[in-house]
């Protein structure tokens, strides 16, 4: 395991990182349909490198895959749950274009052995301009355990993975920053939150089924993450983008202007690490996999 010096270094670095320099691990990009075909199956390229990307022949390509690699500014990139999944993050940056703006649709934080440089990572991109960090219904746990009375919630803190990482110490001077964090991000079209909204509008950082059935579509659509999934899932209002990274899946970016999405592995060793969830266990998770009749089967990396 990197040490975290190491890990800070990296994250200093990513954002100039030469695409040649990107690990071979395998990566899949998926786009939308083709362009007036009836068909609604997304075609799915295995990457094996950054540069391959730019060696598909475009022939192969739905039209709108070349936006990938070289989209306008005004294209998003929405990061799905990367629960200290740093290694993957560093990967999954490096393939999207650096002129285009990425939104981190909360969780960054727990589960992970390498939670801080994560999260060192996605703040210096915050700071640089290049990047908006959601809240998640993780940070707004740890959040809520940091502003009690010490003694009342020492308990509740030890059993958070972040606040164990960084420490008492850090963790408060991280405070600031998480309490700061927006529920949502909007844009033309399309609104990004962590899990969704309430029946009166208000971001709700924990809800699942109640939004999923009852979400009609009145603040455009909705892409979210919170609930892992085998693969992203698109649906009449809302886009599902957390696939599960830390539980050896995958790690999404979905791109709403072009709906496309980019993937790369996430870290089967991260299992070891998990400990107390603050929202499901991880069987959940495989259960998930096993019954929803709208779930896309995908092959581990």
């Amino acid at each position: 395991m990197e040490s975290a010096s190491s890990q800070r270094a990296k994250a200093s670095l990513v954002r100039s990182a030469p695409l040649r320099d990107l690990t071979s691990k395998s990566t899949r990009l998926m786009t939308g349909n083709v362009r007036g075909s009836k068909s609604n199956t997304s075609r799915l390229f295995t990457v094996r490198s950054s540069a391959d990307i730019w060696l598909l022949p475009s022939q192969n390509l739905e039209e709108n895959a070349a936006a990938i690699v070289k989209s306008p500014r005004e294209c998003h990139w929405v990061i799905g749950d990367v629960h200290g999944c740093y290694q993957s993050l560093i990967e999954l940056i490096a393939l999207l274009p650096s002129s285009d703006q990425l939104v981190f649709c909360g969780d960054v934080i727990n589960r992970g052995p390498a939670i801080e440089a994560t999260m060192l990572l996605a703040w210096e991109m915050v700071c640089g301009g290049r990047a908006h960090w959601l809240r998640g219904n993780h940070e707004q746990h740890l959040i809520d355990c940091l502003e009690v009375d010490p003694q009342d919630g020492q308990a509740a803190l030890l059993a958070i993975d972040t606040y164990r990482q960084l420490g008492d110490r850090q963790a408060r001077e991280w405070l600031s920053r998480l309490k700061g964090l927006p529920l949502v991000y909007k844009a033309k079209g399309w609104i990004a939150t962590h899990a969704g909204f309430d029946l009166d509008g208000n971001p709700d950082l924990s809800i699942r089924q109640r939004f999923w059935e009852d979400y009609d579509g009145r603040y455009g659509r909705v892409i979210v993450a919170h609930t892992p999934r085998p693969q992203v899932e698109r649906h009449r209002h809302i886009v599902m983008i957390d696939t599960g990274a830390c539980y050896g899946g995958l790690l999404s970016a979905y791109c709403p202007e072009r709906d496309a999405v980019v993937q790369v592995c996430g870290d089967r060793k991260l299992n070891q690490y998990l400990a107390c969830d603050v929202d499901k266990p991880k069987e959940s998770f495989t259960q998930e996999m096993t019954t929803s009749s709208s779930l896309v089967s995908t092959k581990p990396c």
